[in-house]
């Protein structure tokens, strides 16, 4: 409600502001061709416009500025905010450590570097919203969120959770998703350039008609992702390949797959060697680093 109020006074503000600039105009351009006292009265009315729009504008900075400081305080007094609709709000740089953001509406808003390490956003509505250089972390969660559209890129989210996320569309360029949990999520027609995969679980992931160029997957688990019409030429040296669908990638031939773990169930281009591209042919055999579900 007080929100409602600022933003009521500033919208008062401005329409004065621009009632003044009409008749100062008005005024300031009559019909004869010598200064008049309409002239300067409209010199005048144009002046005061000029103070309103100041004024308007520094009202709507420290309205913007109180706000941002509202939120911030009110996330340090308490982390539960299941469910609290956020969307299209200034988030930038607050520090939203430990805060339970479980199925909050955050759609469009804006969380670029904002501090989610330890955060639950489980289930949470982030579609279009903006992360990038956001720094999640170890027990950051985004498993089951909506992701469609957002932008990652730059964000810095080794370690965290986005099992079963709904990535389409979204932009990772350069984001750190080392050792992250990303198994069941679906990345499709997104744009996932240099960005880093590396030991990442990513078991059944749906990579189709995604940009992947430069991307550093080594070492990463890639068991039955799916990569149809995908632009690849990407690092997967040591990855996990086995039952992983690369029958319609792009560009593989300029993969460095040197390393790579596949089986009879990995589908490769027709003509594609993948034994003399460097991958190593094994079946099925779990262990404690690599944890593999059972086809």
């Amino acid at each position: 409600m007080h929100r409602r109020r600022i933003l009521y006074s500033v919208n008062v503000v401005f329409l004065a502001a621009i009632a003044l600039v009409v008749m100062g105009l008005v005024l300031w351009l009559p019909s004869g061709a010598q200064m008049n006292r309409d002239s300067e009265l409209g010199t005048a009315l144009l002046g005061g416009a000029a103070v309103a729009f100041t004024v308007a504008w520094a009202q709507t900075v420290s309205q913007h500025q109180a706000e941002r400081r509202n939120l911030q305080l009110e996330f340090s007094r308490s982390g539960n905010h299941h469910g609290i609709n956020l969307s299209r709000r200034d988030l930038t740089y607050l520090r939203l450590t430990n805060c339970d953001l479980s199925e909050a509406l955050l759609g469009r808003a804006h969380l670029g570097g904002a501090d989610l390490r330890n955060a639950d956003l489980r289930g949470a509505d982030l579609r279009s919203a903006t992360l990038s250089q956001t720094i999640a972390g170890y027990r950051t969660t985004l498993s089951e969120a909506n992701l469609e559209r957002a932008n990652l890129s730059w964000v810095r989210a080794s370690w965290s959770s986005f099992s079963r996320a709904n990535l389409d569309h979204a932009i990772l360029v350069r984001g750190r998703f080392n050792h992250a949990e990303m198994s069941g999520a679906t990345l499709r027609n997104a744009a996932l350039m240099d960005m880093r995969l590396r030991r990442a679980k990513c078991i059944g992931v749906d990579f189709s008609h995604s940009a992947m160029q430069g991307s550093d997957m080594r070492k990463a688990n890639l068991t039955r992702c799916q990569f149809e019409e995908v632009f690849l030429a990407a690092d997967l040296r040591k990855a996990d390949l086995r039952g992983a669908d690369f029958s319609k990638a792009k560009y593989l031939e300029h993969s460095d797959l040197t390393g790579s773990v596949i089986n009879n169930e990995t589908k490769w281009p027709p003509g594609f060697d993948p034994v003399a591209a460097g991958a190593v042919v094994k079946e099925y055999q779990p262990t404690h680093d690599t944890p593999i579900a059972q086809p």
